[in-house]
């Protein structure tokens, strides 16, 4: 998981690479994204989400640094 300022939250899956390529490493596949509309009051014209925190529960706290406060999201998609 990663946050990336204008383009939200991301969470990635770790997946082993293509079988007809002997010892391809393990790479990343995105899964699931949220990115929160810029909110009033916002000097860009995009959210900034600065930090993303990943909880025992499975709950992410994301902090957009200027006007959109905390986000509290949970991921529900299919990938474990």
């Amino acid at each position: 998981m990663a946050s990336w300022f204008n383009g939200g939250v991301r969470i990635f899956h770790i997946v082993d690479g293509p079988s007809w390529f002997p010892h391809a490493p393990p790479h990343l596949e995105d899964i699931g994204y949220y990115i929160p509309a810029a909110l009033p009051g916002n000097p860009g014209t995009a959210p900034q989400i600065n930090d993303a925190i990943v909880d025992e529960h499975g709950l992410i706290y994301a902090i957009d640094r200027f006007t959109g406060g905390l986000y509290i999201l949970k991921y529900t998609g299919p990938v474990p």
